[in-house]
């Protein structure tokens, strides 16, 4: 059962507040309603009193979802051109992972050897020629990026990739 009067105190002053809870009504089996009267006191007299209806709603819904106000489907943040890519590079640049993931690489890497003859591969070995492989895919990217620096572009296109490759045969 609640309470019929909260009161609380307050020192000379200052302001007291009372709430009056008048009534209760089930609606049905999981709500309620409560009907409050609220009173603002000071020391000369009332100053303002004020009447609520409130529904209180079952333990079933969590205080999580009863503090979620929800305004519709929340968009999604918008980047500005470019910006989602710097995130991306410098994300990869602090993690040591591999680039090429493992179960491609190692399938592309069984598929060249079967041309030759049945090769049979250590798990060491693989991690090696994936680390040499990605190793060289970075420094070409790196030297073609160079090229197209010193062309005054900004983009990568084939013609620098295909120079950046003949640059290291040589």
């Amino acid at each position: 059962m609640l309470p019929t009067e909260i009161i609380q105190e307050a020192a000379p002053g200052t302001v007291d507040v009372a709430v009056e809870i008048t009534e209760v009504e089930p609606v049905n089996n999981d709500n309620a309603q409560i009907l409050a009267t609220t009173v603002v006191k000071l020391d000369t007299g009332v100053v303002a009193e004020t009447a609520a209806t409130t529904a209180v709603v079952s333990d079933v819904l969590t205080k999580k979802s009863a503090r979620k106000v929800s305004s519709g489907p929340r968009k999604p943040r918008r980047f500005r051109p470019g910006t989602r890519s710097l995130m991306e590079i410098r994300k990869l640049q602090k993690s040591t992972d591999s680039i090429i993931p493992r179960a491609a690489f190692v399938r592309v890497v069984r598929e060249i050897a079967q041309k030759y003859q049945n090769f049979r591969f250590t798990v060491s070995s693989l991690s090696a020629l994936q680390e040499v492989a990605e190793e060289h895919l970075i420094e070409t990217f790196q030297r073609s990026q160079l090229i197209a620096l010193n062309a005054k572009r900004i983009s990568v296109t084939v013609p620098d990739m295909k120079l950046s490759q003949q640059l290291l045969a040589k």
